[in-house]
C-alpha cells in the first residue's frame, strides 16, 4: 500500500516513543525540574508519499484514553480523499491490543467517517519508521539544548525546539490536557469503554477489523501477514511460494495476419500504429517523418491538442489530435466507461482521414479562462453553450431515517415511558449542497399522563422557619393534587444555606453550633452549603417524614448560596435519581442569591467546575473550594440536563427572580405566600405554563451551517425568526408543526458527516439530524488517475479538468510549483518584452499561461490569452451594456442588426426621422442614429419642422385668404393679380381635422379661420367669420346697480338677525340669574354698631 496511488487508502503506523526527559545545560536546573514529555510518533503513507508526525504532551499516562485521543489527532491530518486506513501498531496489551482500544477504534471510525483495519506487530517484529522518528526528534532537541538555544521544561517548549527548522520534514504537534479531555468528551469514551464488549482470543491476534452496524463485530487473524494479504488481495494458496514457476495464459487469439503494404519498397519512413486495428503510415521523404515526430500541423483549421469526433466501425469516439501529416490526423481516442469517457490503459492512437473526422470539438473554457468557470449556475452554463446532458447538477435531499408515529392514548390505556412519542420524526438525514436549503418538517403533540419528576429545593435559613412548618405534608398533598395530570409522579427534597466560611456565616464555635440564636437552640442545625435530603421517590409519606425532621439554620448576609444548590441538584443526576421525563426543580427562598465572583469575599477564587461533588450523606463537599456558578453556566447546565426551574419566591424579591427567569429559557416565577401555604397551587400553575409552551433548540453546528425556523401553531398562527422556534398555549393532545430550513454556505468539517440534535426544551425527546455534504460533482468519483491529459500523468482528470498532484500546477499540470515565479515563464504572460504588466493585471501567470481571475458576478467573465478580454467593460447606453442591443466580446460591442456604435446606441432605422409630410427630417436635415440633425440652425424639433424665427404660413397668407374669401383687407383691390391661392370653403371647424389651423382678425375685429397645404398651395377657409356681438351697456349698468342694492339689503338683514339673537340670549341669561338669586337677610359680618355700652361694676341696680 505504501506505493499505491489509490487516494482512498492510507497506511498509518503509530507507536509510543520513549518519554523525553527534560535535561538541561546546567545540572542544577535538571535536578530541580525532573520533567518528562510523552512522545507519540506516527508515519503515514498515502499516494506513494510518506508523512511523519510527532505528538508531544505533558500527560505521562500511556492509557487507553490518551492513546485514542492521540490517534484521533493524527487522523485529523488525513487527506479528504481517504476512506480506509490500515493502522499498524506495536503489540503490548496494556497499550494497543485490548478490547478497550478496539471499541475506541470503532468510535474513531464513526467520528472521522472512515474505515479502520487494525494490525498489530508481533513482539519481536523489530524497529519501524516510527522508532526512527522519535529518536531523530529527541536527538535534534537535545542538540539544541546543548547549544544553549533552548530550555525544555514541558511539551510546549519541546514542540518549539523540534519545529525550529523544517529540514527534517516531521510535523510536530502538541496536545494539552484540555484537548485530550475535550476529545474524550467528543468521542464519549467513558461510555464507549464502559460498554466495550470482551473479545475472546484478542491477546493472540495480529489483525482486527471493526464492522460498523447496529452492533460492533470484530474479525481477527492470528498472523499479520494474513492481514497484509487481505489488504493487497494476494493469493494465499499454501501450495504456491515466491520463486515457484507456473503456466499462465495471455491473449489466446492468434496474432493478426500482416496486411500487404502497397508502395513499401519506395518508402523511407514507416510507422506502425497500434489500436483497434494495425495501420501503417508511410512517407517518401524522411523530412515527413521528422514533421510527424515533431507534431507539426500544416492545417490552419486544426491544431495539435484539438479535440474531435472520429468514426470507427460506424461508431463515434472523441479523441485528441496528437499530430498531422498531410491530410491525415493522428488521434488518441477515449473509450466509454460506465457513464463517462476515459483513456484506455494502453493508448489508442491511429490516423484518420478528413472524411472520418465528423466534428471538431471546442473546449468549454477559453484561452486564459480558469477551470473554475466550469462551475456556475445551470442557466449560465446553458447560455455559454454547454450541452444540457454534460451538466452535472447534484441535488440535496431529505430522508427520514426514523419516523415513529406520535403517541395516541386510548381511554384507560397506560403507556410505558420508552413507548411515548411526542415528536416525529426522530432521525433525519440531509444531503446538503452549498447554497441549497433542505427542509425538515417536525410534528409535536403533547402526550397524556406523561411522567413528572419534581425536586423541591428549600432555603433553610432562619427566615424560612414558618415555611418549613407548612411543608410537612407537601409530599402526599402534592401527589393528590397532581393526580389528574399524571399518574407517575416522583418527588424529592433538598435544602441549602450558604458557604461555610466568613463572611457568609459566623465561624465562632458558638455560632457554628447554633447560628439561629437563643430561642432556637433545639431547633437549629449547623450551617451547610447544600444537602440532598431525599432523592426522587414516589413515596410521599417518606417525603413528609424527612421534612418534619429538618431543622433550620442561619447565615450572616442576606443573599443565599442557592446557585451552588441548583448546580449540584442539576449535575448530580445519579444522586438525585432524575429520570428521563419532565423534570421540574422548585427553588423556594425569600432572599437573593450569590453568583460567580462573590466567592472572592471568602478567599475562593477557583471557578465552579460544573461537576457533581456530593458525598454519601448528600452534602456538597466542595463548597469552600469552588466559587458560585455564573448565570450563564447555570443556564447551560439546565438546558443540557433538560431541567425546568420554578422560582417560588416572596413578593419582596420577586422582581429579582423575574429578571433571572427572563435569561433562562423554560423557567417560571411564582409569588410565594409568607408561609408557603400556596406552594402546591404555585407548582401546578407553573407546570401548566411551562409545558404549554414548546421551544426548540439545537446543538452546536459547524461554521457555515445556518438553521431557520418556522412554526405553525394553534389557531393558524405562523411565526418566523426567533419566534419560529416556539409555540404557546399548547394543551394535552394539541398538535403543532415546525419547518426547519438547513443551509450550508461551503463544505464544513472537511466534507465529513456531522450530526446535530434538535430537541424541545423541557421534554426528554430529540431529533437527530445527520448531515452529509455534497462537496464535489459525481464526475469526481470517476476521475482518471495519472491521466495522460494531465502532462504525462501528473494529475487526475476529473470533470474535464486536471486535479494536479502535489507540487504540480498549471491547467494541464505541466509545471512544477517551483517554477511559477521565474522570469522566463512570466515573459509569455506579458504583451511584449517592454511590458511589466503580467496577464493585464487581471490574472495569474501559471506555467506560462494566464489564469484569469473570477469575478464576484458569475456572468462576468475575464478571458483571452493575456486576460485582455472581458464581457462587462463595454460602453453602456441607458444603463445597459451595449444598450441591450448587442453582446460584449473582448471589451467591444457586437451589435445586432440595424444597430451600430460603440454602445450599439445608433439605430439605422430612419422611421423616427419622418416628418408629418412623410419626408425625412422635413428635407431640412440628416437622419443619424434615428435622430434628425437639422442643416439650418433656425429649424428645430424632432423632425426639423419647427422654425421659431421664420414667418409663419398663417401670417404669410392671411391677407390673400381674406381678399379671396371675403373681398376685404389690404389686398382686396388687386387680389387676383397678387394672390394665386386656391380657396375651398368649409362649413365647420371639424373639417380642419388633422391640419394646422390658422386664425386671423380683420379690420372689423372678426376672426376667420383657414388651413394651408404647402404641397399644392390649397387653402381651406371657414365660410363665415366669427364676429363678436356689441355689449348691452344699459343692461350691464342696471345689473350692477341692482346687485349692489340687493347685497346691501342682505347685509342689513343678516346684521339685524344676529343682533336679535344676541339680545335674546342676554335677556334669558338675566332672567335665569334673577330667578336663582338668594338674598341673605343675616347681619353684615363686617358691620359694627356705633353705640358702646359700658356697665358700672359697682352698680347694684338700685
Amino acid at each position: 500500500m505504501s506505493t499505491s496511488n489509490d487516494e482512498s487508502k492510507a497506511l498509518l503506523q503509530v507507536d509510543y516513543s520513549e518519554n523525553y526527559s527534560c535535561s538541561y545545560q546546567h545540572e542544577i536546573q535538571s535536578a530541580h525540574w525532573k520533567q518528562q514529555v510523552t512522545l507519540f510518533t506516527a508515519a503515514l503513507w498515502h499516494s506513494g508519499e510518506l508523512h511523519s508526525m510527532v505528538i508531544a504532551s505533558d500527560n505521562l499516562m500511556h492509557a487507553k484514553e490518551t492513546l485514542v485521543a492521540y490517534i484521533s489527532r493524527i487522523l485529523d491530518e488525513l487527506p479528504l480523499t481517504v476512506t480506509t486506513v490500515s493502522l499498524w501498531s506495536d503489540g503490548p496489551a496494556s497499550q494497543f491490543k485490548n478490547h478497550y482500544v478496539a471499541a475506541g477504534m470503532h468510535a474513531l471510525e464513526q467520528y472521522h467517517g472512515i474505515e479502520i483495519h487494525c494490525n498489530v506487530f508481533a513482539t519481536s517484529h523489530g524497529k519501524g519508521p516510527v522508532d526512527g522518528i522519535g529518536g531523530s526528534m529527541k536527538r535534534k532537541v537535545w542538540t539544541g539544548v546543548k547549544a544553549r538555544k533552548f530550555l525544555i521544561t514541558n511539551a510546549s517548549s519541546f514542540v518549539e525546539a523540534a519545529s525550529a527548522d523544517d529540514a527534517s520534514k516531521v510535523k510536530v504537534l502538541e496536545m494539552a490536557e484540555s484537548e485530550i479531555t475535550q476529545r474524550n468528551e467528543f468521542l464519549n469514551l467513558a461510555h464507549v469503554f464502559s460498554n466495550a464488549p470482551a473479545i475472546q482470543g484478542i491477546s493472540g491476534a495480529h489483525y482486527l477489523k471493526i464492522s460498523i452496524g447496529r452492533t460492533v463485530s470484530f474479525t481477527m487473524s492470528k498472523d499479520a501477514d494474513c492481514a497484509a494479504d487481505e489488504e493487497s488481495g494476494q493469493n494465499d494458496d499454501p501450495d504456491v511460494e515466491v520463486k515457484d514457476w507456473c503456466l499462465v495464459e495471455y491473449d489466446n487469439d492468434p496474432p493478426p495476419n500482416a496486411p500487404a503494404i502497397q508502395g513499401i519498397s519506395g518508402a523511407h519512413y514507416l510507422k506502425i500504429s497500434g489500436g483497434r486495428a494495425v495501420s501503417y503510415t508511410m512517407s517518401k521523404d524522411a523530412d515527413s517523418a521528422a514533421d510527424e515526430e515533431s507534431g507539426q500541423n500544416d492545417d490552419p483549421d486544426a491544431e495539435v491538442k484539438d479535440w474531435c469526433l472520429v468514426e470507427y466501425d460506424n461508431e463515434l469516439f472523441p479523441g485528441e489530435v496528437v499530430s498531422k501529416i498531410g491530410e491525415d490526423y493522428e488521434v488518441s481516442v477515449v473509450v466509454k466507461s460506465g457513464g463517462y469517457w476515459k483513456r484506455p490503459t494502453k493508448e489508442d492512437k491511429i490516423f484518420y482521414t478528413k472524411d472520418t473526422i465528423k466534428k471538431w470539438l471546442e473546449n468549454f473554457t477559453g484561452k486564459g479562462e480558469a477551470n473554475s468557470a466550469r462551475c456556475n449556475y445551470v442557466s449560465n452554463l446553458l447560455e455559454r453553450g454547454c450541452p444540457k446532458d454534460k451538466i452535472e447538477n447534484p441535488r440535496g435531499s431529505t430522508t427520514v431515517e426514523k419516523g415513529d408515529k406520535l403517541s395516541s392514548r386510548k381511554t384507560g390505556e397506560k403507556f410505558q415511558l420508552k413507548n411515548i412519542v411526542q415528536i416525529s420524526p426522530q432521525a433525519v438525514r440531509l444531503k446538503l449542497r452549498s447554497g441549497e436549503p433542505q427542509k425538515i418538517n417536525l410534528t409535536f403533540r403533547r402526550a397524556e399522563d406523561y411522567p413528572i419528576d419534581v425536586y423541591y429545593l428549600l432555603d433553610l435559613s432562619y427566615s424560612m422557619n414558618d415555611d418549613l412548618q407548612n411543608l410537612k405534608h407537601l409530599g402526599t398533598e402534592l401527589q393528590k393534587s397532581m393526580k389528574n395530570i399524571t399518574s407517575d409522579l416522583q418527588i424529592g427534597f433538598g435544602s441549602f444555606v450558604d458557604k461555610t466560611v466568613m463572611p457568609y456565616i459566623s465561624t465562632t464555635p458558638k455560632k457554628l453550633k447554633n447560628p439561629c440564636g437563643s430561642p432556637f437552640e433545639n431547633d437549629c442545625t449547623s450551617p451547610f452549603s447544600y444537602r440532598n435530603v431525599l432523592p426522587l421517590t414516589n413515596n410521599g409519606s417518606k417525603f413528609n417524614e424527612l421534612v418534619r425532621s429538618l431543622k433550620i439554620s442561619g447565615n450572616l448576609d442576606s443573599p443565599e448560596g442557592g446557585f451552588d444548590a441548583i448546580m449540584q441538584a442539576v449535575v448530580c443526576e445519579d444522586k438525585i435519581k432524575w429520570r428521563n421525563v419532565t423534570r421540574l426543580l422548585v427553588f423556594s427562598t425569600d432572599a437573593g442569591f450569590h453568583f460567580a465572583g462573590d466567592g472572592k469575599l471568602g478567599g475562593i477564587v477557583l471557578p465552579n467546575d460544573g461537576h457533581c461533588h456530593l458525598n454519601n450523606e448528600g452534602f456538597y463537599t466542595k463548597s469552600d473550594y469552588f466559587d458560585y456558578p455564573s448565570v450563564a453556566h447555570l443556564i447551560q447546565k439546565l438546558s443540557e440536563k433538560n431541567i425546568q426551574p420554578i422560582f417560588a419566591v416572596t413578593r419582596e424579591i420577586k422582581y429579582v427572580y423575574e429578571a433571572l427567569s427572563d435569561l433562562i429559557p423554560k423557567s417560571a416565577v411564582g409569588e410565594l405566600s409568607s408561609n408557603s401555604s400556596n406552594v402546591i397551587q404555585l407548582i401546578k400553575s407553573a407546570y401548566h405554563a411551562l409545558t404549554s409552551e414548546v421551544i426548540l433548540e439545537h446543538s452546536k453546528v459547524p461554521d457555515g451551517i445556518t438553521l431557520h425556523y418556522k412554526s405553525y401553531c394553534k389557531g393558524g398562527d405562523v411565526h418566523t425568526g426567533d419566534d419560529g422556534r416556539k409555540c404557546s398555549n399548547i394543551q394535552i393532545g394539541d398538535e403543532v408543526k415546525f419547518e426547519i430550513e438547513v443551509t450550508t454556505s461551503d463544505c464544513p468539517n472537511k466534507g465529513k458527516e456531522v450530526s446535530l440534535v434538535i430537541k424541545p426544551l423541557g421534554f426528554n425527546e430529540k431529533v437527530v439530524v445527520n448531515l452529509e455534504f455534497i462537496c464535489e460533482c459525481d464526475c469526481h468519483k470517476h476521475g482518471e488517475q495519472n491521466s495522460l491529459d494531465c502532462h504525462h500523468g501528473n494529475g487526475t482528470l476529473e470533470c474535464g479538468a486536471c486535479r494536479c498532484h502535489s507540487g504540480r500546477i498549471g491547467r494541464n499540470c505541466e509545471c512544477s510549483s517551483d517554477e511559477v515565479n521565474s522570469d522566463d515563464i512570466e515573459a509569455s504572460c506579458k504583451r511584449d518584452n517592454t511590458s511589466t504588466v503580467v496577464c493585464s493585471n487581471r490574472g495569474d501567470c501559471v506555467c506560462g499561461e494566464c489564469v484569469c481571475y473570477q469575478r464576484e458576478e458569475s456572468k462576468e467573465v475575464v478571458s483571452g490569452k493575456l486576460c485582455e478580454c472581458d464581457n462587462f467593460s463595454c460602453d453602456r447606453h441607458g444603463g445597459e451594456i451595449c444598450g441591450g442591443k448587442g453582446t460584449c466580446e473582448c471589451s467591444k460591442c457586437v451589435c445586432i442588426a440595424n444597430y451600430t456604435g460603440s454602445a450599439c446606441d445608433c439605430s439605422l432605422n430612419t422611421a423616427t426621422c419622418l416628418a408629418a409630410n412623410n419626408k425625412t427630417c422635413n428635407n431640412k436635415g440628416v437622419c443619424k442614429c434615428g435622430v434628425c440633425h437639422c442643416n439650418d440652425s433656425k429649424y428645430q424639433g424632432q423632425t426639423c419642422e419647427v422654425c421659431p424665427t421664420c414667418p409663419g404660413a398663417c401670417e404669410e397668407h392671411k391677407d390673400c385668404v381674406q381678399c379671396k374669401q371675403f373681398q376685404t383687407g389690404p389686398k382686396a383691390k388687386d387680389c387676383d393679380q397678387v394672390c394665386l391661392l386656391k380657396v375651398e370653403q368649409v362649413d365647420f371647424h371639424e373639417q380642419f381635422q388633422g391640419q394646422q389651423k390658422c386664425k386671423a382678425k380683420d379690420e372689423n375685429n372678426c376672426w376667420f379661420f383657414f388651413t394651408f397645404n404647402k404641397d399644392d398651395g390649397t387653402v381651406k377657409v371657414l365660410k363665415e367669420p366669427e364676429c363678436p356681438t356689441e355689449p348691452n351697456v344699459l343692461a350691464i349698468i342696471a345689473g350692477v346697480v341692482i346687485g349692489i342694492v340687493f347685497i346691501g339689503l342682505a347685509l342689513l338683514i343678516i346684521w339685524k338677525l344676529l343682533m336679535t339673537i344676541h339680545d335674546r340670549r342676554e335677556f334669558a341669561k338675566f332672567e335665569k340669574e334673577r330667578t336663582n338669586a338668594k338674598w341673605d337677610s343675616a347681619d353684615n359680618p363686617i358691620y359694627k354698631s356705633a353705640v358702646t355700652t359700658v356697665v358700672n361694676p359697682k352698680y347694684e341696680g338700685k
